[in-house]
């Protein structure tokens, strides 16, 4: 037997908890001393260059915004970042390079 629904299946006043995993991937890494959880437990940070501080929350979101856009492209985007980061000099992703930041290991950060 099919499954009728009644009524309005999303009233568009959710709590916000939908929101949180696209919140956090974007400012993940201008959280605390830039650093995500991945980040922290891999002793990692991100560093704006500009400034050499932490990343911020406002450089976090361009880095992961930017870093982010070639996986939506259907079947094809998601491999299109690591490709160019294992083609860049540097090592960069597009979002850094955006972003004028870059992922360090915390003993060299000064």
């Amino acid at each position: 037997m099919p499954v009728v629904l009644k009524g309005p299946v999303s009233s568009g006043t959710g709590t916000g908890y939908e929101k949180a995993p696209l919140t956090y991937s974007l400012i993940k890494d201008g959280m605390g001393q830039g650093q995500s959880w991945g980040k922290k437990n891999m002793y990692l940070m991100a560093v704006d260059l500009a400034y050499n501080r932490p990343c911020s929350i406002g450089k976090s979101m361009l880095r992961n915004l930017i870093s982010g856009l070639p996986g939506a492209i259907p079947f094809v985007g998601w491999p299109i970042e690591p490709i160019i980061v294992l083609c860049a000099s540097d090592g960069c992703k597009p979002g850094d390079l955006a972003a004028n930041t870059q992922v360090i290991h915390i003993d060299h950060y000064q």
